[in-house]
């Protein structure tokens, strides 16, 4: 197991690029192209490639940089992604060239349960250990290796949740 290290950080894009990214996700054609299955059928999401990827990745890394202690030598993955209302399936996220995991919340309520699950293993398989809320411009890095599920499942209100995922 990965031991537990997360790290939160609120306001994460300046305002004017977050604002951009934001109309560009209200945007998106979410279609059967991009729908996406885990494991067995159970998770289930849509994801769409970032246009001008080259540039929002320079953006991401003076981010990151900057607020954070991480390292990046490479994106593995950067894609906006759509989870909707299904069933929490914990998972763990795993590839050599993988060692940090980030969820930047872009669109959806702000609300406890539209959020990310963290769990940890136990005797009957995996329990919910640390849930993170969703909140616009909230970015969550992890490391590679935690079981971790969107928690929309939870939520009454049926909005799915907008992200950007980016392994690295």
């Amino acid at each position: 197991m990965t031991k537990f290290n997360i790290q939160i950080i609120d306001d994460f894009l300046p305002d004017k690029i977050f604002t951009n990214v934001l109309k560009y996700a209200a945007n998106i054609k979410w279609d059967a192209k991009g729908l996406n299955y885990g494991s067995k059928d159970e998770h289930v999401w849509f994801s769409k490639n970032i246009e001008n990827e080259d540039e929002f990745k320079e953006i991401l890394k003076t981010n990151i940089k900057e607020k954070t202690n991480l390292k990046i030598k490479n994106f593995e993955l950067l894609s906006f992604t759509l989870a909707p209302k299904t069933q929490p399936y914990p998972h763990v996220d795993r590839h050599e060239d993988i060692e940090n995991q980030m969820i930047l919340y872009v669109d959806g309520d702000a609300e406890i349960n539209k959020g990310t699950g963290f769990y940890v293993p136990s005797e009957n398989g995996v329990d919910l250990n640390t849930h993170v809320g969703f909140f616009k411009n909230r970015a969550v890095f992890f490391k590679s290796g935690m079981w971790h599920s969107p928690l929309v499942f939870a939520s009454d209100n049926p909005r799915p949740r907008i992200s950007i995922i980016a392994q690295f």
